[in-house]
């Protein structure tokens, strides 16, 4: 089944994406599940998962383009390339955080600064004390904005993996590439995240009240057998993660696919 590539808008991506994760469903929810029992190993483990999370990328990018010729997944699982993708993931995730604490120290310091100024008819300081809570949530608000926002800059790092494997490209090459592609639509990818993030909060919200009736239930029911709930949360939150990791790749090979096509360079490959 081909899938049609309209315009490179929100909407559009996202449901190319659901349509790409649903056409493979069963190849992507078994990589899935696989690549996060890596998590559990260490260093090793964790490229592992790097590299199949970078492999369903690919594979959603293929239906795209419309490439159906075996692919070679070998080379994603030497130890040479684990290695550079266990170095270009783990960047792609520490890289943000790094940033958005440089970012978030000066704003620490101005924020309250800031309240005191909009509430100086009151008592700025009674305020403060009074609703920490509320100013801790708004602080970590801020915080994932602006984490997000620099994420955005290194979010299809996965797609530049293989051209990164296949002629030696210094480290930061994907960084650099994904950097380059996202540079004059940062906005549109951070909406098509924000958009995806909201999708995937009912597969939360879903993990969350099963594992509050499940502990329930244990404490009125099966109060000696509680000790089951310490296999029983990491197994609910392995099966959600995994669900939505096909989704998230998805949506990285569409933005991919439409930036190269926006910017002549489908050749990449």
């Amino acid at each position: 089944m081909m899938i049609p590539i309209p315009d490179f808008t929100v909407g559009n991506t996202i449901t190319i994406a659901i349509a790409i994760y649903k056409q493979n469903w069963k190849k992507y929810l078994k990589l899935s599940l696989i690549a996060h029992l890596w998590l559990l190993i260490p260093i090793y483990g964790w490229a592992r998962y790097f590299a199949i999370s970078a492999w369903i990328s690919k594979l959603s990018f293929n239906e795209l383009a419309k490439d159906f010729n075996r692919l070679n997944c070998q080379q994603y699982f030497k130890l040479s390339s684990l290695i550079k993708l266990f170095a270009i993931g783990i960047s792609s995730i520490f890289i943000p955080i790094i940033l958005s604490n440089i970012i978030m120290i000066p704003l620490a310091i101005i924020l309250p600064i800031i309240l005191k100024i909009l509430l100086q008819f009151w008592n700025a300081l009674d305020f403060i004390e009074n609703n920490l809570f509320l100013l801790g949530y708004l602080a970590l608000f801020i915080y994932y904005l602006i984490w997000i926002w620099i994420y955005t800059r290194l979010f299809i790092t996965d797609l530049a993996y293989e051209n990164y494997l296949k002629n030696a490209r210094i480290y930061p090459y994907p960084i650099n590439r994904s950097y380059h592609l996202t540079k004059n639509n940062m906005f549109k990818i951070y909406q098509i995240i924000w958009v995806s993030f909201l999708i995937s909060i009912p597969i939360y919200l879903l993990v969350l009240i099963t594992m509050f009736f499940v502990t329930l239930i244990f404490y009125v029911m099966q109060p000696d057998k509680r000790y089951l709930l310490a296999l029983f949360f990491p197994t609910v939150l392995y099966f959600s993660h995994g669900l939505l990791l096909p989704f998230w790749q998805s949506v990285k090979a569409v933005v991919f696919y439409q930036l190269t096509q926006k910017n002549n360079q489908l050749s990449i490959w």
